[in-house]
């Protein structure tokens, strides 16, 4: 592990590669730091175990494949070194799916699928699909055995056990990575069947009488276990099947679980990194910080590179660097999220040139602990989804996009290969501190909720259907604007319709209806760690959207009015409304309309986000006079529609506000 480093001529493990933990360690930070080049020497690692890791496949196991241990050396070996720890078999699967699989997402990158990462995949693959067995006491489950929870024994049985988490884990992300990219370079559909057959017999992920992440399959975690270890959590980092958006069940057990670990002090600085980076993907900036300050205290070499205490090793430094990374940028599961874990001591900061799975590159600002600014240069041309706790927008150049809320605090929008697309928050309104101009037939309260941009929002409650409510904005810019709403959606909420103006006394309601109900109780756990209390998770079972109403011209000191009937309940037992904010959105392009001829006449047809659009319609196509269409617009596949009958002369549409 010390490298070209070691001094003397007995170095500790030998001065071999420790594969369980170190060696991909020394290459979490490469991708997400933008230095892919820096990957190489690892690739050619790979190569050359591939060829030793098959003669310990066929002569050990009597297996196909590959497969490699505890560590490696500059021989490349790839045996058991001892019948206890040395008897750890997934390291293919560390290395093929996290360094590999990152690469070949790539559109440009195809040949490196082909060539060199899916053979590597390929072979590790059916090593496991002739090594897995059938757990006698768990009855359908296939495990690794014998196999090791990397150098932590098990409280009953010992250091050899079968299928711990981190083998399962690490064994279901390769799977996935083959069914893959075994279909983008063609893969005969026998194996991939096999594979995805195995995939679905493997141990989940369970959940302890303690709440814990279970490290083996048996619920025997003990409380006080302060490991240097934390093998079980690799599907939280550097994996990503444990998800605080996705998962929020499995995110709070491996919460318990790093809770455990505890804090690490003395020589183990990479151990001090690894719970940096498990505490940023739970959003925990603070420990994080503090996990990576006692690692500059305690384990830097006054070079500031190694964690020289008892050896040279550098994991811990380059693992340091990798947490910093995501406390700043994360990018998993189709998700760019921006500042996910910023500590209270990085006030104000600038990254720029870091690297997001998708074909991204991305810079960003902040200041006084928000976002001020980013950037992100598409590479690929792909989708952008983007996370961000406060409601953004986004433009490339001077031309302001349409962005989508797709899921709470998730924006998508398109892009082409080569712009740049600025992400900066949006000017938002919070609604608890808007002008409550009329309420009638109601009540309206404040309300709590974490996962609200502010934390705090505003309920309407209707006592009947003539009730209604007034708010006034005011301070706003000038402008060409669309009114957007953030709305959470409850059991309780209403369907509401919604007036819209600038004179307190005249708000047009708008066609169509907002429905803030939600049948369900359990939706969208939205988890939030507040800043008062260090450590602390808020879940919030949320249905945050945006609706997007009209385009609206605002002049200079002007107040905008939103006013709010109930219209129809939907089997819920009040007239709620629970209100976020509201985003003033600069007006882009009018929405496309699309015309298809059919035999029942003409389908007008434009996008769902539309919907309170006026649709207008013209004789001349200069005229300055429209008419509102007052026939029904129907909802159909995320589209709105509208059947027309063919006319002479013709007749022009488009989409207006209201004026």
């Amino acid at each position: 592990m010390q490298g070209k480093w070691n001094n003397v001529t007995n170095p500790s493990w030998e001065g071999k590669m420790t594969l369980n933990i170190n060696q991909q360690m020394n290459y979490w930070i490469v991708e997400p730091a933008n230095l892919s080049e820096c990957h190489a020497p690892m690739f050619d690692l790979v190569k050359d175990l591939m060829i030793s890791g098959a003669r310990i496949a066929r002569n050990h196991y009597n297996a196909r494949g590959w497969v490699v241990h505890h560590n490696t050396d500059l021989w490349r070996g790839a045996a058991p070194i001892n019948g206890r720890d040395g008897l750890w078999p997934t390291w293919e699967c560390v290395v093929v799916p996290a360094f590999m699989g990152a690469r070949f997402c790539t559109p440009e990158d195809t040949n490196f699928l082909i060539k060199t990462a899916y053979p590597a995949m390929k072979s590790a693959a059916e090593f496991y699909l002739d090594f897995l067995v059938e757990h006698p006491g768990y009855p359908g489950w296939f495990v690794t055995c014998p196999s090791y929870s990397p150098e932590h024994d098990h409280p009953v049985f010992g250091p050899n056990v079968a299928g711990p988490t981190m083998d399962n884990e690490l064994i279901r992300a390769l799977f996935k990575s083959i069914l893959e990219a075994g279909r983008i370079v063609g893969e005969d559909e026998s194996f991939l069947r096999a594979v995805s057959n195995m995939l679905l017999k493997l141990p989940p992920l369970q959940i302890g009488r303690y709440g814990q992440l279970q490290e083996w399959l048996e619920d025997v975690d003990r409380p006080n276990d302060t490991h240097r270890h934390c093998s079980h959590l690799v599907g939280l980092y550097p994996g990503d099947s444990i998800s605080l958006f996705d998962t929020p069940e499995l995110a709070m057990a491996a919460k318990v679980s790093v809770d455990w670990r505890g804090y690490i002090f003395g020589d183990k600085g990479w151990a001090k990194s690894w719970r940096a980076c498990l505490r940023a993907r739970l959003g925990d900036g603070e420990t994080a910080y503090l996990h990576l300050t006692n690692l500059i205290a305690q384990n830097l070499s006054s070079n500031m590179m190694f964690t020289d205490i008892p050896n040279r090793q550098v994991d811990g430094t380059f693992g340091a660097a990798a947490a910093m990374i995501e406390m700043i940028l994360q990018s998993h599961r189709g998700e760019i999220h921006l500042l996910p874990a910023l500590p209270r001591a990085w006030t104000n900061g600038i990254v720029r040139g870091l690297r997001a799975r998708g074909g991204f590159e991305v810079d960003i600002v902040w200041t006084n602990h928000k976002l001020s600014e980013a950037r992100i240069t598409s590479l690929w041309g792909t989708t952008c989804c983007v996370r961000s706790k406060w409601p953004i927008e986004v433009r490339h150049g001077n031309e302001y996009l349409y962005v989508e809320m797709v899921k709470p605090g998730v924006w998508k929008f398109p892009t082409t290969p080569g712009k740049v697309y600025v992400v900066e928050p949006a000017v938002v309104y919070e609604v608890e501190h808007s002008a409550i101009v009329k309420v009638e037939g109601g009540s309206t309260l404040v309300i709590t909720n974490a996962a609200f941009s502010n934390q705090r929002g505003l309920r309407l409650s209707a006592s009947d259907f003539a009730a209604s409510f007034t708010l006034g904005f005011t301070n706003l810019p000038p402008g060409d604007y669309t009114v957007v709403l953030g709305i959470n959606r409850t059991r309780q909420g209403g369907r509401f319709q919604v007036g819209i103006g600038l004179d307190p006394g005249v708000t047009n309601r708008l066609p169509g209806v907002l429905n803030a109900h939600c049948a369900t109780g359990f939706v969208y756990v939205l988890p939030t760690i507040l800043f008062t209390e260090t450590n602390r998770f808020d879940f919030w079972t949320n249905m945050l959207e945006e609706v997007e109403l009209v385009p609206i011209r605002i002049p200079s000191n002007a107040v905008l009015y939103l006013k709010f009937w109930p219209e129809g309940l939907t089997g819920s037992t009040n007239y709620d409304l629970e209100l976020d904010y509201v985003r003033l959105h600069p007006v882009v392009r009018r929405p496309k309309i699309t015309a298809a001829l059919d035999r029942s006449g003409y389908i007008l047809s434009w996008p769902e986000h539309a919907r309170f659009w006026q649709l207008k319609h013209s004789t001349n196509l200069l005229s300055e006079v429209w008419q509102a269409c007052l026939v029904p617009v129907t909802m159909v596949g995320g589209e709105c529609r509208l059947v027309i009958e063919p006319s002479m002369p013709p007749v022009f549409y488009r989409l207006d506000s209201i004026p």
